[in-house]
């Protein structure tokens, strides 16, 4: 006699076609929310996977309280930093992965529909969807490109959690890299690791959909939580700032470069890469930006960052406009000598 197995148990067991990975540290209240409404739907296909990381408040016991076959949570014991993103990636058994923030409402019909676009075509790995963040609620769409460079570019300077969809066996070769110190992140990945994970995967295609997956929908203070300072004296400023984001044209260069694909689109995605830097350097005390600032940071904060601005005169453009070239023609190259020694041991463990 054969014995019948329901469905719902048949689907419990078999290897989920989505992880989907949640981050947090010290904001025990919204990562519960997040995960109470994702573990809502009926769906056996997803796995969710939190990682409390090094939390000072409650997380651990209120995580605690969910219980569901679908759910994994794992705590470490200090702060990694953004390193946490990279090592909850490892831990993701689904045949695709994304990323969540705490903040963030998700759309499961939006979400396969990504995963589908994957699923039908076996060359490209990482797709998006739409995003809405901000109290303002403003939408984010990346926009398809089948530019091999564009489709870097894209990815490089993504700058959330959710919204992107990649193939796990893809992603298992830069999961290979030897990131042993918050301050090895930081030279591959700036503050961004998941535009960082996509870039190292993405074809020569980028789809995606304009249908919006991800919306922000619970708003906490911003506490620089995904960052560490490695001592008082290489402290590092937040990553709207005008260092901050040299590092991370440092970082995107080296990444573009150091890559096994045409040398032609190496130095295209490069090319592209400085003029995109030199256009948002103007920013700087532009309202708009500003006001989004203030969305997301203290007055204080934000005060703090308007200071800095005038004290290095960066609101007068014609002297901005030097700082620009100072960096791109001078600093960048000296900063990839000092980059390249991390990048050189974070790829040694990946090649072997």
């Amino acid at each position: 006699m054969t014995v019948g197995i329901s469905q719902d148990i048949f689907q419990m067991h078999r290897k989920p076609r989505l992880s989907i990975l949640l981050s947090t540290r010290n904001r025990s209240q919204i990562a519960y929310e997040c995960a109470r409404r994702i573990l809502s739907s009926e769906r056996n296909d997803f796995e969710l996977i939190i990682r409390n990381n090094g939390s000072q408040d409650d997380t651990r016991s209120v995580l605690a309280s969910l219980t569901d076959s679908r759910l994994q949570v794992i705590s470490n014991d200090e702060n990694q930093g953004t390193r946490t993103f990279f090592e909850i990636a490892k831990l993701a058994s689904g045949d695709f992965v994304t990323w969540i923030s705490d903040e963030d409402n998700f759309d499961f019909d939006v979400a396969m529909e990504i995963v589908s676009l994957l699923e039908e075509d076996r060359e490209n790995h990482v797709a998006f969807g739409g995003i809405i963040v901000g109290k303002s609620q403003h939408r984010v769409v990346l926009s398809a490109t089948h530019d091999p460079s564009n489709s870097k570019l894209q990815t490089l300077h993504f700058s959330g959690c959710g919204g992107l969809f990649i193939r796990r066996v893809v992603l298992a070769k830069t999961l290979a890299l030897n990131v042993d110190s918050e301050a090895v992140a930081y030279k591959l990945w700036n503050y961004y690791p998941i535009g960082f994970f996509a870039s190292r995967c993405v074809g020569r295609h980028l789809p995606g959909s304009s249908r919006v997956v991800v919306t922000q929908s619970r708003f906490a203070d911003t506490t620089h939580n995904w960052s560490q300072e490695v001592s008082t004296r290489t402290m590092r400023l937040p990553h709207y700032y005008p260092r901050s984001e040299f590092d991370r044209l440092v970082s995107n260069t080296m990444n573009a470069l150091v890559g096994n694909w045409p040398m032609r689109y190496r130095l295209q995605l490069t090319v592209k890469l400085i003029l995109v830097y030199t256009l948002r350097e103007r920013k700087y005390l532009d309202p708009n930006f500003i006001n989004l600032l203030r969305e997301n940071y203290s007055q204080l904060q934000v005060d703090s960052y308007v200071d800095h601005i005038r004290s290095k005169h960066l609101d007068n453009q014609a002297l901005l406009r030097l700082w620009t070239l100072w960096e791109v023609v001078l600093l960048l190259p000296f900063n990839f000598l000092r980059t390249w020694p991390a990048w050189r041991s974070a790829t040694k463990l990946q090649a072997q």
